[in-house]
């Protein structure tokens, strides 16, 4: 009579991801955290030039309240994704992953000039 229940007491089961001793990524359960080589790429290129100081919070900041809502939208340039824009979006990317956060595929829209992309938690 073992059934399996959808809701669990205490809500979902969530965990912050953390970053082993090897330097790799792993979720509460400790199965590794995949990252796409692309985004690590840029992400790295994104912090190697002088961010100012307080980036790094103002985007984690963006990336929880663009959850509440489910949908994440940064400003980029009006003709097109820039090699920076994919930097910058990249490592929103790798940020919100290491939070715990799922950023699905950006998508250009020309006439408001930002790049949008369906966010929302990772569950188990």
């Amino acid at each position: 009579m073992s059934k399996l229940i959808k809701n669990r007491p205490g809500g979902p089961l969530e965990g912050r991801p953390v970053s082993g001793i090897d330097g790799k990524w792993y979720d509460q359960f400790g199965r590794e955290i995949k990252f796409d080589p692309k985004d690590i790429k840029y992400s790295d290129l994104f912090w190697s030039r002088n961010q100012p100081r307080g980036i790094k919070e103002a985007m984690i900041d963006n990336i929880v309240s663009a959850s509440e809502g489910g949908l994440f939208g940064c400003f980029v340039a009006a003709n097109g994704i820039t090699d920076y824009d994919k930097e910058r979006l990249s490592a929103y990317r790798v940020l919100a992953k290491q939070m715990g956060y799922e950023i699905g595929e950006y998508k250009f829209n020309a006439r408001s000039g930002n790049a949008t992309v369906p966010i929302w938690r990772q569950r188990c």
